[in-house]
């Protein structure tokens, strides 16, 4: 299963590139799919990396917290590689996505995130749908978030009533 998602961001690259290179234990910040998000306490091994890694609480039903750990990380080129580590269901075998930055002109920036999951067995092969329609769909709103908060500098609108809904839940604990 691939999945291929492209935006236009009205940012130059580096302004794009700070949030999701420098800043990509910080996920959960900006992209209404991901409630939190955290580095992982592995130590850092590709040279540039922010860190060695990210844990993601998500909204998306049936899931809670995955591990992401970087296996690419090019600064210079603007572009990185994660793998799902743990949190997926069993019959996922592999996650994988890239994301990659090229600049459009000083003012703008191209974004690109190509998803890649493969499953196993019987459970796998009936799950492969839903699988792919919500990840399709985390991917989008992520990019949509995404553009919104570099663009604008404050989160979108639908992650700004989720993180009021956190805030509510605190108030009344």
């Amino acid at each position: 299963m691939r999945i291929n998602l492209e935006y236009t961001i009205n940012a130059p690259l580096e302004a794009v590139w700070h949030v999701i290179g420098d800043g990509f234990a910080d996920i959960g910040a900006w992209a209404t799919p991901i409630p939190a998000s955290r580095a992982n306490a592995t130590p850092v091994t590709l040279l540039g990396a922010p860190v060695a890694g990210r844990a993601c609480d998500l909204s998306t039903p049936g899931f809670s917290t995955i591990h992401e750990t970087l296996v690419e990380y090019d600064p210079l080129a603007h572009r990185f590689t994660f793998t799902v580590d743990r949190g997926l269901p069993q019959f996922v075998t592999t996650a994988r996505n890239s994301w990659a930055l090229t600049p459009l002109d000083a003012t703008t920036t191209h974004f690109t995130m190509r998803a890649e999951a493969t499953t196993h067995g019987v459970l796998g092969y009936l799950a492969t749908p839903f699988l792919w329609l919500n990840l399709r769909r985390t991917l989008r709103i992520s990019g949509e978030d995404l553009v919104h908060f570099v663009e604008s500098g404050t989160v979108s609108p639908r992650k700004a009533r989720q993180l009021a809904k956190r805030d509510d839940q605190y108030a009344g604990a």
